[in-house]
């Protein structure tokens, strides 16, 4: 009868642990979504023959504005290639 107590109370408490972290995997999930409707976008930006550039710039700095990334400037990404 011990062993079912203390598999419960383990229960609880791995239920406590996932249910504390709920807020977090909401973000995350939430995060991906955009992330992937934003690449939808990026995607049909590139596939119009009319569209420039700077408008995929935008988009992906908002990305990154959003994720919380710093862009690493093209000098600094060239030289970590060498």
């Amino acid at each position: 009868m011990t062993d079912v107590k203390d598999s419960i109370k383990k229960l609880r408490k791995m239920r406590d642990a996932l249910c504390s972290q709920h807020g977090a995997w909401k973000d995350a999930f939430s995060a991906r979504d955009r992330v992937i409707q934003d690449l939808q976008e990026i995607y049909s930006i590139c596939n119009d023959k009319g569209s420039r550039k700077k408008q995929i710039e935008k988009k992906i700095l908002d990305m990154f504005d959003y994720l919380q990334v710093e862009p690493v400037p093209e000098s600094e990404s060239q030289a970590d290639s060498k």
